[in-house]
């Protein structure tokens, strides 16, 4: 091989590798770029949506404050000091600031820590009652801190919302007084406030809607929702923003709409690349692979040539020294008797012969490889076609010592290219010889078999083809061993008598031998009427 085919596959496959190193890097950078970018864009998402709930949280407060227990209980204290009783409900329609939060409020109370006393203004059933003397007589105990001044209760059975203050007396008592409404017309006064303009500024989100670019919902300190949201969305990007300490652990929550990435953050948030960089790097090493695995199948059809080459070279040399070396003998006149003349002519005959079967199968090799391989199947007497190709080839078994014996009964006629046949048989013949030992005998079978198909048949005394072997001997440059060696040749016989068989419609395959050697068999379609 030369030293330019050797060494240009591996030169080629280490370039693809140091390709490969910068694609891998680039590939590796191209994925943390995209990550980094997911993590910003994931990063104005949530700080959006931080800003969203605090903006949430603000605007309930501002509800709460001004319209809702504050100022309530303001009022309660300050017509407590004045008239000695709490406020009714209904003393609130005259009051201009809390005209309109008079909803709020179903009952006011006061709970008169030293006496343990409850009032209440207004109808509250009984268990509700139990619950406010509870709340309130645990609010009075509490130390007396900015912290527990002010409260907010949910009852854990019912609607019952609690808004609860403590204040001191002129005789240095104390006095709980609490706001009772309803969980149901908080929500309302709370829903108001979601509604009333986007969570977003619509700069922002390119004008959506108040509800379509991030959803809002207060949860209470249980995990529940005061107002239960429909999630239109994935909730990716949340954020969440506690309400004062003393409004019962309510948070206001706010989920944006990650398809708005591309608004809300400058290239959007890109998708997730992964699987085509790894697929980039699997079709990077797999052109590696490909161009070792053609390296080495490069390799491989350099040896199957230049062992063709070899045997060939050896098959033309013997019987060609052979000739010439008897041709010499002639010419000088070194032959003493009529005897020796005669057997020096025999052997030029049969390395003659040989020559010329040698040439026959390099030149069908070489049809065949340029697809200009032809065959003209015409109906023709097998036997007769058979027995000169047997006679043909005596001369060159008898220089190894074999018989060739014909068998066949009566004349079996198949529709066959005659040349064909001459060439696959004598290919089985030379086989044979190659490969048995010296002395045996070949026989050749010219019959039917069962299903009427015309076959021909060649069994020798070797030593077989094992099953496994089976379906190798007919590929191109394999050849077998006959147990003492390497068994010269140019390993296209047997491939030859296949794609012949091939090109006639016939079927060839090799089985065992009751002697214990191979049996070939080539088989004929039935002919036709």
């Amino acid at each position: 091989m030369p030293l330019a085919s050797r060494v240009r596959p591996p030169i080629i496959a280490l370039l693809l590798v140091a390709a490969m190193v910068p694609t891998a890097e680039l590939a590796y950078q191209a994925y943390r770029a995209e990550e980094r970018h997911r993590q910003t864009t994931g990063t104005v998402l949530h700080d959006y949506a931080a800003l969203a709930a605090d903006e949430l949280a603000a605007r309930v407060l501002q509800e709460l404050d001004y319209y809702g227990a504050s100022p309530l209980l303001g009022f309660a204290a300050q017509h407590l000091a004045r008239e000695g009783a709490l406020p009714d409900t209904t003393m609130l329609a005259g009051t201009r600031r809390l005209a309109q939060p008079g909803r709020l409020v179903d009952a006011f109370a006061a709970y008169e820590v030293d006496a343990g006393r409850l009032r209440v203004s207004g109808t509250v059933p009984p268990h509700v009652a139990m619950w406010v003397r509870e709340r309130l007589d645990s609010a009075a105990r509490a130390p007396d801190d900015s912290a527990a001044r002010f409260s907010t209760a949910f009852a854990p059975t019912d609607s019952t919302v609690l808004f609860s203050t403590r204040y001191r007396t002129d005789r240095g008592g104390s006095v709980v007084l609490a706001v009772i409404s309803d969980r149901r017309r908080l929500a309302t006064a709370v829903q108001s406030a979601i509604a009333r303009r986007p969570l977003l500024p619509a700069t922002l989100t390119g004008g959506a809607d108040a509800d379509s670019a991030a959803v809002g919902w207060i949860e209470l300190a249980d995990g529940s929702q005061l107002i239960p949201q429909p999630h239109r969305f994935p909730p990716t990007f949340i954020a969440r923003s506690m309400l004062a300490d003393h409004f019962g652990g309510m948070t206001a929550v706010v989920s944006v709409d990650p398809e708005l990435a591309g608004t809300l953050s400058f290239g959007g948030r890109p998708d997730r690349r992964l699987p085509w960089l790894i697929a980039l790097a699997v079709l990077g090493a797999g052109l590696i692979g490909a161009a070792l695995l053609l390296w080495r199948q490069e390799q491989a059809v350099a040896r199957l040539r230049t062992d063709f080459v070899s045997g060939v070279s050896h098959e033309l040399r013997t019987p060609l020294a052979q000739i010439r070396m008897f041709a010499e003998t002639l010419l000088l006149g070194r032959v003493r008797t009529d005897g020796e003349r005669r057997r020096s002519l025999t052997i030029i005959d049969q390395e003659a012969r040989r020559l010329t079967h040698l040439v026959e199968n390099l030149l069908y090799f070489s049809r065949h490889e340029r697809h200009l391989a032809r065959v003209d199947p015409r109906r023709i007497p097998l036997k007769a076609t058979v027995a000169d190709t047997v006679a043909s080839f005596r001369p060159l078994a008898g220089a190894r010592r074999t018989e060739v014996r014909l068998t066949a009964s009566e004349e079996v006629w198949a529709v066959a290219d005659a040349d064909g046949v001459r060439q696959m048989l004598l290919n089985l013949l030379d086989n044979a010889v190659k490969y048995g030992p010296e002395g045996q005998t070949v026989i050749v079978t010219v019959a039917r078999d069962e299903a009427g198909r015309p076959t021909i048949g060649v069994a020798d005394e070797g030593p077989g083809v094992p099953p496994a072997a089976r379906p190798l001997v007919w590929r191109r440059f394999w050849r077998g061993n006959d147990g003492a060696g390497s068994v010269t040749g140019t390993g296209i016989g047997l491939a030859i008598v296949r794609e012949l068989a091939d090109l006639q419609g016939a079927e060839a395959w090799v089985e065992g031998n009751t002697r214990g050697g191979a049996h070939f068999v080539i088989a004929w379609p039935v002919e036709d009427g």
